[in-house]
C-alpha cells in the first residue's frame, strides 16, 4: 500500500516495473530499467534526445523533486502521451505511465 495515495502496489523488481492499483484498476504503471516509446528504450536516453527525437514538449515548466535528502531530479510532464519523466543530470532515470 502506498502511503501517500493508499493505491495497492505491485512490484516486478527485476524488471523493474511497479504497479499502482486502485479499485483493481492499473492507476499508474512505473519503470526504471526499461521502457519502450515507439521502439526505443527511452531510460537512460537525454531529456533533450527524448524531446528532440519525439517531437514532443513537456507540459509546463519541469518540477525539481527530492527523492532523497542528498538527491533531486527533475520531473517533466507529457501530458499527451500519459508520461512523467524523471531525469537525473538530464538523463531519463524513471517513467511514469498513468492514463490521466
Amino acid at each position: 500500500m502506498d502511503e501517500s495515495t493508499e493505491w495497492e502496489t505491485y512490484s516486478l523488481e527485476d524488471e523493474g516495473v511497479y504497479l499502482y492499483v486502485e479499485n483493481n484498476k492499473i492507476i499508474s504503471i512505473v519503470s526504471d530499467l526499461e521502457c519502450l516509446y515507439n521502439g526505443r528504450n527511452i531510460i537512460g536516453m537525454n531529456i533533450n534526445e527524448f524531446i528532440n527525437f519525439y517531437g514532443i514538449e513537456p507540459i509546463g515548466e519541469p518540477d525539481a523533486l527530492y527523492v532523497n535528502e542528498n538527491e533531486f531530479q527533475i520531473v517533466y510532464e507529457f501530458d499527451d502521451i500519459g508520461l512523467q519523466v524523471w531525469c537525473l543530470n538530464d538523463v531519463i532515470e524513471t517513467v511514469i505511465a498513468s492514463d490521466y
